[in-house]
């Protein structure tokens, strides 16, 4: 990360031969930067890359710069990290009708479907084609993380409007 910050077209160059460590040194930069914008330049050099950088790769930088409390930065890095039709859909809540399987890097800024015991969270296909997210409790305790997803929003008034079904089976 030191190396990146003094060099950074360097560090880009040799990123876009897609070494095999290039996951890991996004992962390894915590503590290890001193401009927290580096690695986002790198990134965007990537993205345009015959081998574009991977959530795998925006994520680790995104959650540094949250545990860093620069969360426009962190907003900003994580809207670089969709594709072109994800982005067209990006808004106060993202996938807000669950048009999208969770990332296969845990943003903050998209659903985070946490397992927990006794519990079964996911985004499903209804019959009516439409997308939702089903929260399945089995018996017992149950063991049940949020369903949570981080926003920016300017300061203001806001409606948050929910669609909900539940459906209990009996059992003779």
């Amino acid at each position: 990360g030191r190396i990146a910050d003094a060099a950074t077209d360097d560090m880009a160059a040799m990123l876009l031969t897609n070494p095999p460590w290039r996951e890991l040194f996004f992962i390894w930069l915590q503590g290890n930067i001193q401009d927290p914008r580096m690695p986002l330049q790198l990134l965007l050099k990537l993205k345009q890359s015959p081998v574009p950088a991977t959530a795998a790769e925006f994520g680790p930088y995104v959650t540094l710069l949250i545990n860093n409390k620069l969360y426009d930065l962190a907003y900003g890095a994580w809207l670089q990290s969709l594709d072109a039709e994800q982005l067209a859909h990006a808004g106060f809540i993202y996938n807000g009708a669950f048009d999208y399987p969770p990332a296969s890097y845990p943003f903050a800024f998209e659903w985070s479907l946490k397992p927990g015991s006794g519990v079964i969270v996911d985004m499903v296909t209804l019959e009516n084609a439409n997308r939702a997210l089903m929260i399945k409790f089995g018996p017992g305790r149950a063991d049940f993380k949020p369903v949570s997803q981080m926003t920016m929003l300017m300061p203001g008034n806001y409606t948050l409007t929910v669609e909900a079904q539940g459906f209990r089976k009996l059992v003779r």
